[in-house]
């Protein structure tokens, strides 16, 4: 009993000194005004997209650009990549979510990402 205590209280002891948001791992972690890339794997020419599904409810990163990057451009209906790029307005954390969907059809969501965003 007592070789299984001690690691127990070890980890308590060990864990009792991190704050809550040190035990969170982030898909991103940036500082405030740095700036961070999110690629997704797109084809707008069946009618889907990705969307920032939560932007308005998102209050530590804003999206400053986003592109749309073809596999083969001379290839008509050739899938790509859609680039989001992102930078940190205030510290603390976050989830961006973002929803493959025509924007057309509301019901039509295909894929959900979510993404845990840390701004120091």
């Amino acid at each position: 009993m007592k070789n299984i205590l001690i690691p127990i209280l070890s980890s308590i002891i060990l864990l009792s000194g991190c704050r809550k948001n040190d035990l969170i791992n982030a898909d991103y972690e940036i500082s405030v005004d740095e700036t961070f890339q999110v690629e997704l794997v797109s084809n707008p020419t069946t009618g889907y997209t990705w969307k920032w599904a939560n932007g308005e409810f998102t209050t530590i990163v804003d999206s400053i650009n986003w592109t749309y990057v073809a596999d083969a451009p001379d290839l008509i209906g050739s899938g790509g990549k859609e680039i989001w790029e992102f930078r940190g307005v205030q510290t603390g954390i976050d989830t961006v979510k973002f929803e493959y969907s025509q924007s057309w059809d509301a019901g039509s969501t295909i894929d959900s990402i979510y993404l845990v965003i840390k701004v120091n």
